[in-house]
């Protein structure tokens, strides 16, 4: 989170303590001054915040670091920091989860050999005791997110970057648009009776909210792409399949049901519906990555995202329902956490302030802990 370049002196009645410079362990403070020849501190303008999140609902923001917008070594020394210290407390560190920025992926990327995540499931050895193990995957709730910007993206005019094509069909935010329309003008009960035109005409900071998103690729808004649909004797088939299979993602990562055992029929249709992105991505996998690629897929950093978390989430079913014995809730697979604590940062805690200052920030953390709920 980007905070407010700030340095404060704060007195105790046994020392003072200066807050706002950037520091990421002794070990990076190091390999600065080797690598620029000086030993120097800088004002820190954002915080990385770890949070445990429990399996059983347990979650807990146990560490923050204020940097300059960290580095994926950076990310690296704290991360490990950050799980041997859990490991000392008694708990067990099993999986990694972080959106899809360029630094997480790389710092992803620094414990696979040659870099490929997938050939080894997302599973990692554990960089402090080689006898266990840890499984990496990226946050649903962006990936999600991503997905529906692609589409957002898509369309016939100048102005749109992309035009996504599956099976000589398009994907184009004009049918959510008109579906939209539709069902404003045409029922005086509205099928998807949550959408409204930050949905449909987002700005670049509704853009970031999740539930805008969700609420655009959800069960409803299929239903409301079918409804439309009939109206024109089924024409778009495309985009409601393309709905169907991210509408299965949204409610499948909102079912607060636990997964059991590797038979659940959610699995298989998860299964499915990963198998469906493939194939659209396979239909060009002939083509190089030119413009006609470019503009009938989804970003590729959105494709492999997909596959960081199919292949995590996967592994993570199968380390704890095989080996651990213990099951596992979809919805608690994600990031919202810190989002929500973040969002109160910005917003509950400190008034008008968007970009607290990091003395703000730490202090307000209390606050925040104290105001969740008692899970």
């Amino acid at each position: 989170m980007s905070i407010q370049p700030d340095l404060q002196i704060v007195h105790t009645s046994s020392h003072s303590t200066l807050y706002g410079l950037s520091y990421s362990e002794h070990d990076i403070g190091q390999t600065h001054a080797l690598t620029s020849g000086r030993v120097e501190n800088e004002l820190a303008n954002h915080v990385q915040q770890y949070v445990f999140s429990g399996l059983t609902g347990f979650r807990w923001p146990f560490a923050n670091f204020p940097n300059t917008q960290a580095s994926a070594a950076e990310i690296f020394v704290t991360t490990w920091i950050a799980i041997e210290e859990l490991c000392k407390w008694g708990f067990t560190p099993l999986y990694v989860c972080m959106d899809g920025s360029a630094n997480n992926r790389f710092f992803l990327k620094m414990h696979f050999p040659d870099s490929n995540p997938i050939a080894s499931h997302m599973i990692a050895n554990h960089f402090k005791n080689p006898t266990k193990r840890i499984v990496f995957l990226m946050d649903t709730c962006h990936l999600l997110k991503k997905i529906r910007n692609s589409v957002l993206s898509s369309g016939f005019l100048s102005s749109h970057q992309r035009l996504l094509t599956v099976n000589g069909k398009f994907i184009i935010w004009k049918m959510w648009i008109d579906a939209f329309n539709w069902d404003q003008s045409t029922n005086s009960f509205k099928i998807h009776n949550k959408l409204t035109d930050d949905h449909i005409f987002p700005s670049n900071a509704q853009e970031m909210k999740n539930n805008l998103a969700f609420e655009t690729l959800d069960s409803n808004m299929l239903h409301l792409m079918k409804k439309y649909s009939e109206t024109f004797n089924g024409a778009g088939q495309t985009e409601m399949t393309g709905v169907l299979t991210s509408s299965f993602l949204v409610s499948f990562f909102n079912d607060s049901r636990p997964i059991k055992d590797l038979s659940d029929p959610r699995i298989q249709t998860f299964t499915e519906v990963y198998d469906w992105f493939k194939a659209w991505e396979n239909q060009y996998a002939g083509e190089s990555e030119t413009n006609k690629r470019y503009k009938a897929l989804m970003t590729m950093e959105t494709r492999k995202d997909l596959d960081f978390m199919f292949r995590g989430f996967i592994s993570l079913l199968e380390i704890c329902i095989c080996e651990i014995k213990i099951e596992i809730v979809p919805s608690r697979i994600n990031s919202d956490i810190i989002e929500n604590i973040f969002y109160q940062q910005r917003s509950l805690y400190h008034g008008a302030t968007t970009n607290p200052t990091y003395n703000q920030y730490r202090t307000a953390i209390s606050s925040i802990v104290l105001g969740q709920a008692t899970t």
